[in-house]
């Protein structure tokens, strides 16, 4: 029988355990709670159910020290005890002593996150980013919850969005009981009531310095301006302090706003059952500086609407048509907002946004559903002996230096990451393999392919220009990528790149063993034209060390090319023990077509029509030097026209160039997707590839299968692919149009080059045969890690 042990740090709240730990049992699981020694509420309602605790001493109060290493040794060692199968956590203190108390015990972890509170302070911020990754799942309270993880870059497949939710039968309109209690607090039907349920906490001079968290200062300096507009206004607050120092705090706030002579504010001690409090009020506010939903479901539960602050998730608690949203910590806003209720009193529809903010909490926070889906969650990372295990499936951690972004799954239980390119490499070892992809990702754009089905995403950062932003960049995806290689038994990584390299670096010293996939050479890529000041002269030294030191020490590479990035980066197999391939993931995009007729330039009005295709972030595309070349042409007396396709921040500024350089001659249609680029390529006659440096260029190679005749700078794998008088030297726009016009002006150059273009591209095509070789070897150097983690 599967075993959870629950760890929660106090004996008294956190009710809303109760029910999850019941419906897992329910499942046939064997569940054990971890508490505080002493009674308590959570104790006595778990005693109730019959379910077990185990009394911890340990204070879950982590100061450096060896009281605290004492304590959470005797807190492993309980653990351990229970014999868990998975453990799981609510609260941040709970979450921090569990992590480091079941480190190297290797159980699943699954930590619930009550409220973002915590994640208000820089200091946890920055430790979250690490200490988060040893939760195998995390379940987010809430959607902001949730967002604020994956901003810290929780991967989405391990991060569910959960409420707690509140019980619908238990919270539900009680008409009868609002007579009774105004009659107990010598309230009439007339009066406009006002409830506030929360605790009293102290003011935490790190998050916010000199006010509660609960916002009762807020309300408060607010609540003369409501009485002075409505006199018959009158404010009811339930909940005293929740320690010691929140009850010192709430008598100061009764001192320094004199409501011990305030008719109208009326403040409770807590009691046993607030339903009786929210049936005799009109109105329920949620002032609150951070919180999760808090009290706001259970008032729309009774069916009364809700004032609430944009704290946190409060947001989501409400509808605009059953409460109020106000800006935290806006005293005249919360005035405004409660002001708005009374009117809407007056006017007789503030009962039906109670019947509307009923139904919104019942259609997203039943408390019901939400247990069910906790305990799936749960359920989902224990082992259960009897089934396939799933940690003998290899794990790869994959980087990537193409830009992507990120996109819900249909059934919205994870994320994929969509891109313009798809990966064939990782997506061949993601069918065999457990793939997590670490990708930076920007804005959605229209269409998009998954770049790897299967794979699941590692959500990293993109920086700015300049040597700052790229420190400041590898910095925060440093805590990322050092967790995906930490889970992996393989990391593969393209080169090159800044995210790669770290990666590769960061598996070497895990011992991890390294796949690498060459695309391209740094050397001509990382140049003062592209990459400029200190920030390139490090890149230029850097990356092209990093390439060379990954290609001698990986177990398994990879490059694009047939012999040219072979020889500028000897690979493992010529030094030592490791495979090498040459494999290219190049394609045609559709069958092939009849080859392109040559242009006929003694026709009358014929014109030339050119093609690139190129990514229009970095200038090493050539796209300004293509340009000038057609303006060489029309001034020679060719009738010649260039269509650009591709996108990047330097669009604007290229476009300029070319309307300087050939005015009316050049067409940007920005980035297409594969059946338009088809159909694009087919509205042309030659292909043409500028730039400054390549590895294999796709993007000739589809077009060269496409029939296409093609001319091309003679950089990395280009000169494997055209015949060499259809190659020139990178950067020289006149040589260049030199070799365009030469090619349309000989039809039968032009039907041999298209020719050898056709065969070039199938040689490419054969040697996309050896993936699933590939594959093999790289399965065959993860396994001894996988069998000994196992």
């Amino acid at each position: 029988m599967p075993r959870v042990t629950l760890v929660l740090k106090t004996n008294e709240g956190g009710l809303w355990v109760v029910p999850q730990l019941v419906a897992l049992r329910e499942t046939g699981v064997g569940v054990t709670a971890v508490l505080p020694p002493g009674p308590g509420r959570l104790r006595r309602a778990l005693d109730r159910q019959g379910i077990a605790v185990a009394e911890t001493p340990f204070d879950f109060r982590l100061r450096p020290g060896p009281r605290t290493a004492i304590g959470l040794l005797r807190l492993r060692r309980l653990i351990g005890e229970t014999r868990p199968d998975v453990v799981f956590y609510h609260l941040y203190a709970s979450a921090l002593a569990t992590r480091l108390a079941t480190l190297r015990l290797h159980v699943p972890r699954v930590h619930m996150v009550a409220g973002p509170l915590y994640l208000e302070s820089p200091v946890i911020r920055t430790a979250e980013r690490l200490l988060m990754h040893l939760d195998t799942r995390l379940i987010a309270g809430s959607g902001h919850t949730a967002d604020r993880y994956r901003e810290l870059g929780m991967p989405d497949e391990r991060l569910r969005a959960v409420p707690y939710g509140v019980d619908l039968e238990h919270f539900r309109p009680r008409p009868a009981d609002r007579a009774p209690l105004r009659t107990t607090l010598g309230l009439g039907d007339d009066h406009f009531v006002v409830v506030m349920v929360a605790y009293v906490y102290a003011p935490k001079s790190r998050v916010f310095p000199g006010v509660g968290v609960k916002g009762h200062e807020v309300l408060l300096q607010a609540w003369p301006q409501v009485v002075e507009a409505e006199p018959r206004a009158r404010l009811v607050l339930v909940g005293h302090g929740f320690d010691a120092e929140g009850e010192r705090h709430r008598r100061s706030l009764v001192e320094r706003f004199a409501l011990d002579n305030d008719p109208t504010v009326t403040w409770l001690d807590s009691v046993d059952d607030v339903r009786p409090y929210y049936a005799a009020a009109d109105l329920s506010v949620s002032p609150s500086l951070s919180e999760n939903h808090g009290a706001a479901l259970e008032a729309s539960a009774m069916g009364v609407p809700s004032v609430v602050s944009d704290a946190g998730a409060l947001p989501e608690a409400v509808t605009p048509d059953s409460g109020w949203v106000v800006a935290a910590g806006s005293v005249d806003a919360l005035a405004v907002a409660l002001l708005t209720a009374t009117a809407a009193r007056r006017a007789g529809t503030l009962a039906d946004r109670g019947g509307r903010a009923r139904a919104h909490v019942r259609r997203r926070f039943d408390r019901d559903r939400a247990v069910a889906a906790v305990r799936d969650v749960v359920l989902d990372v224990v082992h259960v002996p009897d089934g396939p295990d799933e940690r003998a499936r290899v794990r790869v951690a994959a980087f990537c230096e193409q830009r992507g972004w990120t996109a819900t799954t249909p059934d919205g239980a994870g994320a994929v990451v969509l891109g313009r390119t798809p990966l064939a490499l990782v997506a061949a070892l993601s069918e065999r393999a457990d793939v997590e992809l670490g990708v930076r990702v920007g804005q959605p754009e229209p269409g998009g392919s998954v770049l790897a089905p299967g794979a699941r995403a590692v959500p990293l950062v993109s920086g700015g220009t300049g040597l700052r932003a790229s420190v400041l960049e590898l910095a925060r995806n440093a805590a990322r990528v050092v967790a995906a290689v930490r889970r992996s038994d393989v990391v593969y990584a393209d080169q090159p790149g800044v995210v790669g390299g770290l990666a590769l670096v960061t598996g070497r010293l895990a011992r991890r063993p390294l796949v690498v996939n060459v695309v391209g050479d740094p050397s001509e890529s990382v140049v003062p034209d592209v990459v400029p000041g200190l920030r390139g002269q490090v890149a230029h030294r850097l990356l092209p060390a990093v390439q060379r030191w990954a290609a001698r020490r990986a177990a398994v590479t990879n490059f694009v090319t047939a012999e040219a990035l072979q020889r500028r980066y000897p690979p493992t197999g010529s030094t030592g023990p490791g495979r090498s391939f040459a494999i290219s993931t190049a394609r045609a995009l559709a069958p092939r077509p009849d080859p392109r007729p040559a242009p006929d330039l003694a026709a009358a009005r014929a014109a030339v029509s050119l093609v690139t295709v190129a990514s229009l972030e970095q200038p090493y595309k050539g796209v300004d030097e293509l340009t000038q070349a057609v303006g060489l042409l029309a001034g020679q007396g060719m009738d010649v026209r260039l269509t650009v396709v591709g996108e990047g921040r330097l669009r604007e500024r290229l476009r300029e160039a070319a309307e300087h350089h050939a005015p009316g001659r050049v067409t940007f249609t920005g980035h297409l997707y594969a059946a338009d680029l088809l159909h694009e390529l087919r509205r042309h006659e030659v292909f043409v590839l500028a730039s400054w440096t390549e590895g294999l260029p796709r993007a000739l190679v589809e077009a060269m299968a496409d029939g296409m005749a093609c001319v091309a700078t003679a950089v990395g794998g280009v000169p494997e692919l055209l015949e060499p008088h259809r190659t020139v030297a990178p950067r020289d726009p006149a040589a260049l149009a030199d070799a365009l016009a030469a090619l349309v002006a000989d039809p039968d150059a032009w039907r041999r080059s298209v020719r050898h273009n056709l065969e070039a591209a199938d040689r490419v095509f054969d040697r996309r045969d050896g993936v699933d070789d590939l594959v093999g070897a790289v399965l065959d150097v993860a396994r001894p890690r996988r069998r000994a983690a196992t």
